[in-house]
């Protein structure tokens, strides 16, 4: 009889458990179902840009979401405005694919990464920039001694249209510009824990760059007593040092301006300080950043707004904080034609850009 009763109450503990997985089941199903449409993925989506906002103190906005899980995704109207109600990232569409599962993976790989239709917008008055609260919201400090090995992403293919960049320093008194008209690039390696990029084959269409400099906010620094500057102070331009190479670099119909902040107009001949160049088509070869050097093999033509011209310069590049070199170099303009070698030193870069105030 007590068999008979032990028999029984396992029967009934089985078939309570084996109900209570299958209802454990039939939820995750059903969530799984649910994820997959795209009202519900936009509910998700704008429930976490709310929390974000109220986080954050300003407004994060998403306008649409479809992801497939897991592989896949599409963000569209993509909005991150700063502490002062500006905008400061504004992404029309950004759709990404990537290893199936990769969040249950130690290694990814991003096939495709788009992004359109996007400007980034960076400002300061003073000492601190505009994204510094987002910087402080993620860094958040390690809670142990053991730090668990991130997700290694490699990326294969990168495609970029229509997108702008402006970083407007008033404290400095310098309003830097960048547009992309079309990029496309086909990755060769991509390792972000060895800080490594190689590129095969990159194509940049109608890129614009310009370079405005103006009295800054911040107070005037008083002059060093050295007239040269020692070793240590050199600008740094690849503190990370970071590793990239770029086989080759293709560009089609480009632009650069440089102006700086004068009380006359600017000259209807060659002016110094109002520069603009443009048609620049050509391209890179072999390029290298190494430390803080940079390498290439370039041959560009373009156009400035005086009217002169050049037809041909190819030479190989070799481009540091402290000095531009031109080697191997031929120019050809419809009136003339320069050859051998070219270098230009300076303790700061800026000094290029702008001789007339300091940094």
């Amino acid at each position: 009889m007590v068999n008979f009763t032990i028999s029984v109450l396992l029967r009934r503990i089985v078939k309570i458990l084996s109900r209570i997985l299958l209802a454990l089941l039939l939820l995750l199903i059903t969530v799984w179902i649910l994820i997959q449409f795209t009202p519900v993925q936009n509910w998700l989506v704008k429930q976490t840009a709310r929390k974000l906002s109220r986080e954050l103190n300003t407004e994060v906005r998403v306008k649409h979401v479809d992801f497939s899980l897991f592989n896949k995704m599409l963000l569209e109207g993509v909005l991150v405005k700063d502490r002062q109600k500006d905008t400061l990232l504004y992404a029309g569409r950004l759709g990404v694919a990537i290893t199936d599962w990769f969040f249950l993976k130690d290694k990814a790989e991003i096939s495709y990464l788009s992004l359109e239709q996007t400007q980034v917008y960076l400002h300061r008055k003073d000492s601190v920039w505009n994204y510094q609260f987002l910087i402080d919201y993620f860094s958040s400090p390690s809670s142990g001694s053991s730090k668990k090995k991130g997700l290694e992403l490699t990326l294969k293919k990168l495609t970029l249209q229509q997108i702008q960049f402006i970083r407007k320093d008033e404290w400095r008194g310098v309003t830097e510009q960048g547009n992309i008209g079309y990029l496309n690039a086909e990755l060769e390696k991509m390792d972000l824990s060895n800080k490594e990029i190689r590129i095969k084959q990159l194509l940049l269409e109608d890129p614009f760059f310009a370079i405005s400099n103006y009295p800054g906010l911040r107070p005037p620094r008083k002059p060093s007593p050295d007239v040269h500057q020692a070793n240590d102070t050199v600008e740094q331009w690849n503190p990370e040092k970071w590793k990239f190479f770029a086989s080759d670099i293709q560009l089609k119909n480009g632009e650069f301006r440089n102006d700086v902040q004068t009380e006359r107009e600017a000259f209807t001949y060659f002016d110094g300080a109002h520069l603009r160049f443009y048609g620049i088509n050509g391209g890179f070869k072999n390029v290298a950043l190494q430390g803080d050097s940079l390498h290439a093999d370039l041959q560009l033509k373009t156009k400035e707004s005086s009217g002169f011209t050049v037809n041909n310069m190819q030479a190989h590049l070799l481009f540091h904080p402290t000095g531009m070199e031109f080697t191997d170099m031929l120019i050809e303009t419809p009136f003339s034609r320069l050859g051998n070698s070219f270098a230009m030193r300076y303790n700061h870069l800026i000094m290029i850009w702008h001789r007339s105030s300091p940094m």
